[in-house]
Formats: structure tokens, sequence, C-alpha cells
């Protein structure tokens, strides 16, 4: 059983005119058997040791994008990225690839964490008097009671930390807010006056 590439072996033909790979590439077909610093030929392919040296073509681009991003690769990093294609491949400009392809890679970008630092902490208001500053909430769903109220308005004073709770029902929440927020502003003013 083989695997084939097509289109891969253009690369073969691509070796000849390389500015990086030509002049060994053709000393290496002429006398196969002089050692040239650790690259032999192979099927016609030239390899350093035991990695393909590929030439700065379209070709490395999608090799190094079938190891980013292809069916077997897991959008890693720069580092991990590199370190598949230099484990397969020589060539190059093979780092400098890799580090644009990650760069401009759309996954990558949306997942990544933010680097920058988180803005400066915000102090939250200090209020001067009572009801001055109030906090609102709802605490829903409660168990129905007889007089079917099923959740809590809370609401606190953030200056005197008093609360006032009161006592709705989760489908009529609107037509309870006249009768709410009444009830506030009589507490509300009977302790502002209170506290003068």
């Amino acid at each position: 059983m083989s695997t084939r590439v097509e289109g891969f072996e253009r690369v073969r033909y691509d070796y000849p005119e390389c500015p990086d790979f030509g002049e060994i590439y053709s000393a290496l077909l002429r006398d196969p058997l002089e050692p040239r610093e650790g690259f032999i030929i192979s099927e016609g392919y030239l390899f350093y040791g035991s990695r393909l040296c590929v030439p700065q073509t379209s070709l490395q681009d999608f090799l190094v994008w079938e190891l980013h991003a292809g069916r077997v690769a897991g959008h890693f990093g720069c580092d991990k990225t590199i370190e598949l294609v230099e484990d397969r491949f020589f060539g190059p400009g093979l780092k400098r690839n890799v580090t644009r392809v990650v760069r401009h890679c759309h996954v990558c970008q949306t997942a990544k964490g933010s680097r920058q630092p988180t803005g400066l902490y915000t102090t939250l208001f200090i209020p001067h008097r009572a009801w001055a500053n109030i906090s609102l909430d709802f605490v829903l769903g409660h168990p129905r009671t007889l007089r079917k109220f099923d959740s809590i308005f809370v609401v606190v004073d953030r200056f005197s930390k008093m609360a006032t709770l009161s006592h709705v029902t989760g489908r009529t929440m609107p037509p309870t807010w006249r009768h709410i927020f009444q009830g506030i502003i009589q507490v509300s003013w009977t302790t502002y006056f209170y506290c003068f």
C-alpha cells in the first residue's frame, strides 16, 4: 500500500531551480556517492538526514498548514507546530512560515486567551447617607405559598445594610412594582429623616 499526494512530485522539478537546494541537488545527481553534509537523494527527493527538503514554494505553506490545522493536527501553538514541522521537513524559512500560519489561523486567534493586563480595579460607590444607594434583587423559584407567592423581592441599602423583603408572584410582578416601590420610598424617606 502506498500514499500519493497530488502535486507533490512537483518538488522534484523545483529542486534544480531552488536557490537553497539547487546546487546540492545537482551535485548529488552527478555523483550520488559523494557525501554532501548529510544530504541524500532518494527516489528523486532530496533529504537532509531523514527529513525531506522542501523549497520555498506553495507546497511549504500546504505542509505547514496540514501539520497545524489538518485532520490529524490539533491547532497547536507556534512552538509545537515548529517541532512537528522540523521533525519531518527541512528548508529555509520554515519557522517564519509556521509563525505566519499560526498568527493568521482564525481558530487559534479566537481561542487564544488575551495576554493584555487586566484593567485597574474600580472601587464601588461609597454612599454617604442612608438609602442613597440601594441594590435590588429577585429570589426566584421558591415553592408557592397559600397566597400564591413564589418569589421574594430584596432591596438592600448599601449604607446601613438594611434589607427590605417583599413577597411577590412571578406571574404578577409588573402590577406589584408600584406597590413595592411605594414601600421602598416610604421606608427610605422615613429612615432618611430619622437619621437627621
